[in-house]
């Protein structure tokens, strides 16, 4: 799979495309929505592996399309992302090091300061 910026005017953040075996990314957003972007395409693509010749997509603030199922399967794909950029015991050490605090964990990790809070919390580090 190769990455490439989506079209200008597509509102989502990211999809997969099995068929072309590619990733688009909204070229706009900052490095780290990309980059988890990426990872969480990257999830779409080991975890839902069966669903060839379709376009799953990202839901994020911009747009909420999707029904149930579709639903589940972009939290899975969270998680993966999340997992794959803030491995568990990794997470917890810097975590520590760094006392809890969210901004310095999260350029640590090049992630949101929200994808920090939501991993910690997931981990019982805080209480959202």
């Amino acid at each position: 799979y190769k990455v490439y910026h989506s079209q200008s005017g597509d509102n989502r953040a990211g999809y997969v495309d099995h068929v072309e075996k590619s990733i688009y990314i909204r070229e706009d957003d900052i490095p780290v929505r990309q980059r988890f972007t990426i990872a969480h395409e990257i999830g779409h693509i080991v975890l839902h592996k069966d669903e060839q010749n379709l376009h799953n997509r990202i839901t994020d603030d911009r747009i909420n399309v999707y029904s149930e199922g579709d639903r589940g399967k972009e939290i899975e794909a969270n998680i993966f992302a999340a997992i794959l950029l803030m491995p568990t015991t990794i997470f917890k050490e810097i975590w520590k090091i760094f006392e809890g605090d969210e901004m310095r964990v999260a350029s640590h990790f090049a992630v949101s300061n929200l994808a920090v809070g939501i991993r910690a919390n997931n981990l019982g580090l805080i209480g959202i």
